[in-house]
């Protein structure tokens, strides 16, 4: 069972969480529950997911995240 997580562990991930840093997402677990309940809730044929290359935080302000 693996305890720990790498940057190199997160290539191609859809990385969720409620705060971030430098190489640290916080709250993932908590968030991915939260994520998983709402789409089951809502039905997972009701959801597409796009994903963006945003890195910066003006980035972050254009898009409205």
């Amino acid at each position: 069972m693996q305890k720990n997580a790498y940057q190199s562990d997160t290539d191609g991930c859809l990385l969720i969480g409620s705060s971030r840093g430098v190489d640290f997402v916080g709250n993932s677990v908590k968030k991915l529950k939260e994520l998983k309940n709402f789409i089951t809730r809502k039905g997972i044929n009701n959801f597409s997911v796009t994903i963006k290359s945003c890195y910066s935080a003006a980035c972050h302000i254009q898009e409205g995240l």
